[in-house]
């Protein structure tokens, strides 16, 4: 729970150790979940991009390579907060047929390099990949903002909440006579429901139920739509 201690939980002498000694990147998941400032930041850039944004901190020791090349499923801010930190940024995926996976082949050509500095911050668009090395004699410390978008699969799930909105149709129908009028209800309401819905109200609706983390289920499309429209960028 926000601003919850909670003791104990995690061996602070055993990370310490894991960071200096066995130089392990230490990475802290969902940091706007949990801290106030963070969360302000996050909310502040959701309402902005109209995107789903969420926060991570790694802390890397001086030398060590935070995480291998790897490819991220959201756009990036890499915000460097302390230190620095030299990234290299490769080609994004040839098609929309990638995983968000760590690149084992060859990356391709390194399309940026440069080194993040505090206060600095870098932008790696959704797919593109990349690794970092901290440099210098300190351990670098960078917050990485994501800024999701919708998938195949989120529209999936968009389509089926709103299809499951429909009422008046008996759960449990008894007979062949009652089985089929149920069926022929709900091809209307599918047929009725997607009638209303485009292609680029789809998009807003699996973004904004993406940002609210709310499910569509139950509420008439007419309000989904217009909650929508108003986080569009």
């Amino acid at each position: 729970m926000l601003g919850e201690i909670v003791e104990p939980y995690v061996d602070a002498g055993a990370v310490r150790r894991l960071v200096e000694e066995e130089r392990a990147t230490l990475l802290l998941r969902y940091v706007d979940q949990w801290h106030a400032g963070v969360r302000e930041l996050t909310d502040g850039l959701a309402e902005r991009f109209g995107r789903q944004v969420e926060a991570f901190y790694f802390l890397t020791p001086p030398g060590a390579r935070g995480r291998p090349v790897h490819r991220d499923d959201a756009d990036v801010l890499a915000v460097q907060i302390h230190g620095t930190k030299r990234w290299r940024v490769y080609g994004g995926p040839p098609d929309g047929n990638w995983q968000p996976e760590r690149v084992d082949g060859d990356p391709g050509d390194v399309l940026l390099e440069t080194e993040l500095r505090e206060g600095e911050v870098l932008y790696v668009p959704r797919g593109f990949a990349h690794a970092a090395v901290a440099t210098g004699g300190t351990a670098s410390a960078h917050l990485s903002l994501t800024v999701r978008e919708a998938g195949t699969a989120q529209l999936y799930a968009l389509v089926r909440a709103l299809l499951l909105t429909g009422d008046g149709i008996a759960p449990r129908p008894n007979g062949d006579a009652a089985l089929l009028s149920a069926a022929s209800g709900l091809l209307a309401h599918f047929r009725d429901t997607l009638a209303e819905l485009t292609p680029l109200e789809l998009v807003e609706l699996a973004r904004h139920a993406m940002r609210t983390e709310r499910s569509p289920a139950g509420r008439p499309l007419g309000e989904l739509i217009g909650a929508g429209a108003t986080d569009s960028v």
